[in-house]
């Protein structure tokens, strides 16, 4: 389906719903969908853990449309769910990385909060491969240069949970959102060029890949520090990590928007001496940051 996240072109969907794991799920656009269609038909109940196994759903029958895209594509996989919840299991997940590699010409990004299930399939993937008897005609597996792993990082410590996981798992490119932002983040050691551990068996020499970040939209929703994002942009361009600013959100800081109290007369102190935010709405916010827009993209596949 295509779609309006500025990141992607469209969005993939073999597996619908979820559960929450942490302070960026408070307020998750994907549970707002599905309440608002009933679950689908489903009927919906709240993303928690103990709904898991009725709220999520695998989706055969969606297995095959990337088979059917014939202009190339970025595709963010599983827009609604986690394709590594604990609910799908490998075996499901494993065709879908199989109709991934298929399809060569589209570039497929996929994001997780549950990285240490993501490491493990893709071990299991892996061996999949090699039992298979597959290094006989295509040689040692190496991870396909068309798709993405990346992790969500809503704050420090989700940063320094997801990714160390994220860095031992195989990927042509590794990625992180940085949506809802709910706080400083420090990742200068983990951007491009990076020492690797003895724990990294796939050490490559390469860290993270590329950084998105973006405030956060909708009812319920908690604004972002400029600094914060201004420090992410800082610290990717000191290691020629590309930046992507996808938006401010609801709330805008006053001095990067032109005559923003018209919008709204809802304003927010984050901290002394910090600019006064403003609630305009996700829209009239835009994506300008320091009067420009970021649309930094990684070079697919890099050594």
């Amino acid at each position: 389906m295509s779609t309006a996240i500025e990141w992607t072109d469209e969005t993939w969907n073999p597996v619908t719903g979820c559960s929450k794991v942490s302070a960026g799920c408070a307020n998750c656009y994907a549970e707002g969908i599905d309440k608002r269609f009933d679950g689908f038909g489903n009927g919906h109940k709240p993303w928690t853990a103990v709904n898991a196994e009725h709220n999520v759903t695998m989706h055969p029958v969606r297995l095959g449309k990337p088979l059917s895209w014939k202009k190339p594509r970025r595709v963010f996989v599983n827009s609604m769910s986690d394709l590594f919840h604990e609910q799908v299991p490998f075996e499901f997940i494993g065709q879908v990385f199989d109709i991934m590699w298929q399809c060569g010409d589209h570039k497929f990004q996929v994001l997780t909060k549950r990285p240490a299930r993501m490491l493990e399939f893709v071990k299991w993937w892996i061996k999949s491969y090699e039992d298979a008897g597959l290094t006989e005609d295509l040689g040692p597996w190496q991870p396909p240069k068309n798709i993405w792993l990346g992790v969500s990082v809503e704050n420090q410590q989700a940063a320094d949970e997801r990714i160390p996981l994220l860095l031992q798992t195989p990927a042509a490119v590794r990625f992180l959102s940085c949506e809802p932002l709910l706080g400083p983040v420090d990742i200068r050691h983990q951007l491009g060029q990076c020492v690797f551990t003895e724990a990294d068996q796939w050490a490559t020499g390469r860290g993270i890949d590329w950084v998105i970040v973006g405030g956060e939209s909708g009812s319920g929703a908690r604004p972002i520090h400029p600094e914060w994002v201004r420090s992410l942009r800082d610290q990717c361009d000191a290691k020629g990590v590309p930046f992507f600013f996808k938006q401010w959100g609801e709330w805008v800081p006053a001095d990067h928007h032109d005559g923003v109290a018209k919008y709204s007369t809802v304003r927010r102190s984050l901290e002394e001496g910090a600019p006064f935010m403003y609630r305009v709405g996700k829209k009239a916010a835009g994506r300008l940051l320091d009067g420009r827009e970021w649309n930094e993209m990684p070079e697919v596949g890099r050594p």
